[in-house]
C-alpha cells in the first residue's frame, strides 16, 4: 500500500502536469490500472502454476515488456513512441516463441499463399500483435476506454470461443474479463 501511495502521489504530480493533445478529461485520473492488471496476472500465474496450468505464467511472460515501457510512460509520460513500440515488438516476439503459434491463414486465397512461408506468417503475426497493442494504447489515450473495449472484446471472443466449442478459449477469456473489471 505504501509503494502504491508514493506511486499515485508521484503519477498526480506528473498527471496534472500534462497536457497533451490527447487528455480530454478534467482532472487527475489515476493511471495505475495497468500495474493494478499486471499483478492480478501475476497473482493468478502463481497460483494456476501449482495445478500445472503455465498459461498465465507465459502470458505474463510475455506482458513485462510492454508493461515495463507503458508503466514508466504513466509515471514520466516521457517514452519515446519509438520506445514503446519496441516494447511492443518484444512482447510479441516473446509471444511467438514462448506459444509457437502464427497466424497461417485470414480465410483469403491470395494472402493464405504468402502466409504459408513461414518467415511471412510470423512476420504478419508480429504486426497484427503490434497494431492491437497500439490499437488499444490509442484508445487508452483518447478517452479512457481501453478497459471497455477489451472486455467487450473478451466478451465477443468468449461467445464465438463458446460457440465453435473451444472451451480453454472461452474460459481464458472469461478470466481477463474478470481480471479487467477488477480495475
Amino acid at each position: 500500500i505504501y509503494i502504491f501511495k508514493i506511486l499515485h502521489s508521484k503519477l498526480k504530480k506528473h498527471n496534472s502536469l500534462y497536457a497533451g493533445p490527447q487528455k480530454i478529461h478534467t482532472g487527475n485520473i489515476s493511471r495505475l490500472g495497468g500495474l493494478s492488471i499486471f499483478l492480478t496476472l501475476f497473482l493468478i500465474s502463481m497460483l494456476n502454476s501449482y495445478s500445472n496450468n503455465y498459461i498465465f505464467l507465459k502470458l505474463f511472460v510475455v506482458s513485462i515488456p510492454v508493461f515495463v515501457v507503458g508503466f514508466f510512460e504513466d509515471i514520466y509520460q516521457s517514452i519515446s513512441p519509438t520506445t514503446r513500440l519496441f516494447g511492443s515488438l518484444l512482447s510479441a516476439i516473446i509471444f511467438i516463441l514462448i506459444f509457437q503459434i502464427s497466424i497461417k491463414s485470414v480465410a483469403i486465397y491470395s494472402v493464405d499463399l504468402i502466409l504459408n512461408y513461414k518467415i511471412f506468417s510470423i512476420i504478419f503475426t508480429l504486426m497484427c500483435i503490434i497494431f492491437l497493442i497500439q490499437a488499444f494504447n490509442i484508445i487508452d489515450g483518447l478517452n479512457g476506454q481501453s478497459l471497455t473495449t477489451a472486455i467487450l472484446s473478451f466478451l465477443a471472443i468468449t461467445i464465438i470461443a463458446y460457440d465453435a466449442g473451444d472451451e480453454k478459449t472461452s474460459s481464458l477469456s472469461i478470466y481477463f474479463i474478470f481480471i479487467f473489471l477488477g480495475v
